[in-house]
């Protein structure tokens, strides 16, 4: 799972997110009004990327492995032990919302600059 999370949104989704940041700008030809929104956008999500990868499956899997090879412990004893991790996986995953959450306002702080610089050009004609 975390291989395929970093795989997947560390890898493909920062690449087309890259895109975005760069293609858009060209397509509409305005810059992006805030760096500090792009920044947070991209920390948020390589925080909730590498807690996922670290904490949530490398970490788990190995505290939950430790525990599943004493054939004393029962399987709910492997469980509660996974709730910690569980948590921290909760908390990743409201990272890469929150960044998301930040580009989507940046996106569309772009669009309506530039629907409102098409209606002025509109109205001026």
């Amino acid at each position: 799972y975390g291989y395929d999370m970093v795989a997947l949104y560390g890898f493909f989704s920062m690449c087309m997110f890259g895109t975005i940041y760069y293609s858009v700008p060209c397509i509409i030809g305005c810059e992006w009004p805030s760096p500090r929104l792009i920044r947070w956008h991209f920390m948020g999500s390589i925080y909730g990327i590498v807690f996922i990868a670290v904490i949530g499956t490398v970490a788990a899997g190995i505290q939950q492995g430790g525990v599943q090879e004493d054939v004393a412990q029962s399987w709910m004893d492997v469980v509660v032990t996974s709730i910690p991790y569980t948590a921290g996986m909760v908390i990743a995953w409201l990272f890469i919302l929150l960044s998301n959450v930040f580009f989507f306002i940046h996106l569309a702080w772009v669009w309506l600059r530039f629907a409102k610089g098409k209606r002025n050009l509109t109205q001026r004609a």
